[in-house]
């Protein structure tokens, strides 16, 4: 029994002393129990000499934290270019890249020319791209000129463009951006005399948005477009004599036009007024319906010719003279009457007794201020028409109503007398 037991205890004592020198030494880590943490690749400027490579690296051998060394002896500062280098602990290595960014460029055309439009493109032919060719996005500070209508101005624009990549290297590119005015947008400007009284301007197919004159939008009511044609006079007479500077603006770009203002406002209503011209001035009254009369310009009459398509229709077979350019030549010119030369439009004048010429306001045209004359014969005859009895209703003047009781009818030589 002793026996067993003395040999139990130096069991235990061979153990305890195992264990007591083992404690003692210190033996090489077995292979994988090493690691090497936060190695990525790096970007920096070429203007930079040194950097920080262990900088967020962090190396373990087991549970505790090692040196991790790093070999970047293949960098080259101030060259653009990428380079390798190399993390290590113990038998673990990792590898990096390293991208040195040289100055991005920035390219395009000095000077630059477009075309007006709505929505011009400021970066146009303008393009970054980083040292290593990358595309980059192009930022600039500049805006085009536009007046306050926001309508940018033709001419030269300046810009400079800015481009900056990943690691803060920047690059800009100054440009003169040259807005021109398109082909077909350019019209002449006008001179109105005795002579050549003429206010419209063709503006062809293109759709007119509105006309500036001094700063503010002219009124839709103070111009007329028929078929592609722009008349002023109305609002060109109300200014009186001198230069008055309009622009019509378009989608596509706007014209600056110089209407020179020779004349009065009675020596532009004065005048006779002949041939096609004289369709502006009247229109067949619908009432809001299309009854069919018409009015059309008669090359061999060289006149009006007002064509009455409804004469079973009492209410609705007349024609209205302007009532912009009839108002504006009582109240701007001081008319006193007006006269024109006029023919019936039919096979038996005998048949026909009057034509009545109602002066009156819509809808009170019928008996009032009425002036009627007969006509019995197939020659032109005079018609003058007193104006000083108009009265103003509300802030208009009253306009004219031809009103033929049973046909048609030619009218040439209008004019207005003082």
């Amino acid at each position: 029994m002793k026996k067993r037991f003395l040999m139990i205890l130096i069991a235990i004592f061979i153990v305890s002393f195992g264990l007591f020198v083992s404690c003692g030494e210190t033996s090489e880590p077995q292979e994988g129990n090493y690691a090497i943490e936060g190695v990525t690749d790096i970007s920096i400027s070429s203007s930079q000499t040194e950097y920080d490579f262990l900088k967020g690296v962090v190396g373990w051998t087991g549970s505790s934290m090692s040196s991790v060394t790093v070999d970047s002896s293949a960098v080259k500062f101030g060259t653009v270019g990428t380079y390798e280098i190399i993390y290590t602990l113990g038998d673990v290595s990792k590898k990096a890249n390293v991208k040195v960014y040289g100055t991005p460029t920035i390219e395009g055309l000095a000077d630059f020319e477009a075309f007006y439009q709505e929505d011009l493109n400021v970066f146009a032919g303008v393009v970054g791209k980083d040292s290593f060719g990358v595309e980059l996005d192009v930022t600039t500070n500049h805006e085009f000129n536009t007046d306050s209508f926001g309508r940018i101005l033709y001419g030269e624009h300046f810009f400079r463009y800015y481009v900056t990549d990943s690691v803060g290297n920047t690059a800009y590119l100054d440009r003169t951006y040259t807005v021109k005015q398109p082909e077909g947008y350019a019209f002449a400007n006008l001179t109105i005399t005795a002579q050549n009284p003429e206010t419209k301007i063709d503006i062809g197919d293109k759709e007119l948005s509105y006309i500036v004159y001094n700063g503010e939008k002219v009124p839709a009511g103070a111009y007329t477009i028929r078929e592609g044609v722009v008349d002023l006079s109305y609002y060109v007479v109300d200014l009186g004599k001198g230069s008055h500077e309009f622009s019509l603006t378009f989608e596509g770009g706007y014209s600056n036009v110089v209407v020179d203002m020779q004349i009065t406002p009675a020596e532009y209503y004065g005048r006779p007024i002949a041939g096609e011209d004289m369709l502006w001035l009247f229109a067949p009254y619908d009432d809001g319906d299309e009854y069919g009369n018409e009015v059309i310009w008669d090359e061999e009459e060289q006149a009006i010719h007002f064509i009455n398509n409804v004469v079973e229709l009492y209410d609705n077979r007349g024609f209205l003279m302007d009532a912009d350019y009839f108002s504006n030549a009582i109240e701007k010119a001081n008319a006193k009457s007006m006269t024109f030369e006029f023919l019936l439009d039919v096979e038996n004048p005998d048949d026909f007794h009057d034509l009545g010429f109602y002066l009156g306001f819509m809808p009170e045209w019928y008996g009032k201020n009425t002036m009627q004359q007969h006509f019995h014969d197939f020659d032109y005859q005079s018609v003058t028409i007193n104006l000083t009895k108009i009265e103003k209703n509300g802030d208009k003047y009253k306009t004219l109503f031809l009103l033929a009781t049973h046909g048609g009818f030619y009218i040439k030589n209008m004019q207005f007398h003082f």
